[in-house]
């Protein structure tokens, strides 16, 4: 399914937990559309996306994000939060 990360912020392990990350290469991150598939995230493990269109509607095809290990998973309607060791993720379904 296609969702956008609409923030990421600091999981405490390096800044103050729910802070927005305002480095730069999260940043150009916030926007993005990705490939999410709920199946393939396990904690304990790197989270792995496929990017598909960058924030101006260019393709990203054969790029892909990688995290840090998986804490939790959790979702809320549209609304997924996926926390690694050091940032926490938010995504919002774009379409099936």
């Amino acid at each position: 399914m296609e969702y956008r990360i609409n923030r990421i912020a600091h999981s405490g392990t390096y800044g103050d937990r729910g802070i927005d990350r305002t480095e730069d290469v999260y940043l150009q991150k916030i926007g993005r559309t990705v490939d999410l598939e709920m199946d393939f995230i396990k904690p304990g493990l790197p989270l792995f996306v496929k990017y598909i269109k960058n924030t101006d509607g260019s393709d990203m095809i054969g790029k892909a994000l990688r995290t840090s290990y998986v804490v939790s998973v959790c979702t809320f309607e549209n609304i997924v939060r996926v926390e690694t060791r050091n940032s926490i993720f938010e995504f919002e379904r774009v379409r099936e």
